[in-house]
């Protein structure tokens, strides 16, 4: 309990109370009663607060350390989980390392300068569909037919890919570390991720929406190229 850190976050005009395992990385939501006695047992460990506490207080903060252990042997491999060949995640490496390298390019595509280009290519795009008659979506019944469907298998993990960079540049726009990135496999069928469960700690609702979104914009921008 004293390594683990308490924060507040705000989220539709309510408050959330959040306990982040720095060991494990995962983050716990508290009740508001909880979040109130691990703030107790924090000010008790750094003597900020003397006295005896209550047994209310030391039975409620057994069950939040009994939380922690189990947060930190399921990451750490202790606790075995129940093999699901239907859906598995496979993190392969941290992203925060290469956040700095791409400081400059999530500045870019989140400014005006990258709004702009956003429009430019959806100006286009509609000019497009214009010239054409709507060929395009006229032909939209094509899209379930074997050959579509096969080509969207090889060309899906590819697009992914882009949006989960998306997501990491929004996530680096808005000063938030991203954690890991891998795969996942959805039955067979392999599929990158990334984690900006960090973003919950510390990034505004205005840069929580920015990094949900970050993966549809680089969704539309692939579209419309």
């Amino acid at each position: 309990l004293r390594e683990a850190r308490l924060h507040l976050s705000e989220e539709g005009g309510r408050h959330l109370y959040l306990l982040a395992d720095p060991a494990s990385g995962r983050i716990l939501r508290l009740e508001p009663k909880l979040a109130r006695v691990m703030a107790n047992v924090r000010a008790r460990l750094t003597g900020r607060l003397v006295g005896t506490p209550p047994e209310e207080e030391v039975a409620a903060a057994t069950v939040i350390g009994e939380f922690v252990r189990a947060m930190r042997a399921d990451a750490s491999g202790e606790r075995k989980k129940k093999f699901n060949p239907l859906f598995m995640q496979i993190p392969l490496f941290d992203v925060g390392p290469w956040q700095r390298r791409l400081q400059g390019l999530a500045a870019l595509t989140f400014s005006p300068f990258g709004a702009v280009w956003f429009g430019i290519l959806a100006f286009i795009s509609l000019w497009i569909h214009t010239a054409t008659d709507g060929a395009m979506v006229s032909r939209i019944g094509d899209i379930f037919s074997l050959s579509a469907l096969a080509t969207f298998a090889m060309v899906a993990p590819i697009t992914k890919m882009l949006h989960e960079l998306g997501h990491v540049l929004a996530a680096t726009r808005a000063g938030v570390r991203v954690r890991k990135a891998g795969v996942m496999m959805l039955g067979m069928y392999p599929l990158p991720f990334v984690d900006c469960s960090e973003a919950d700690l510390l990034a505004r609702r205005s840069g929580r929406i920015m990094i949900s979104l970050g993966g549809l914009f680089a969704d539309l921008s692939v579209a419309m190229v």
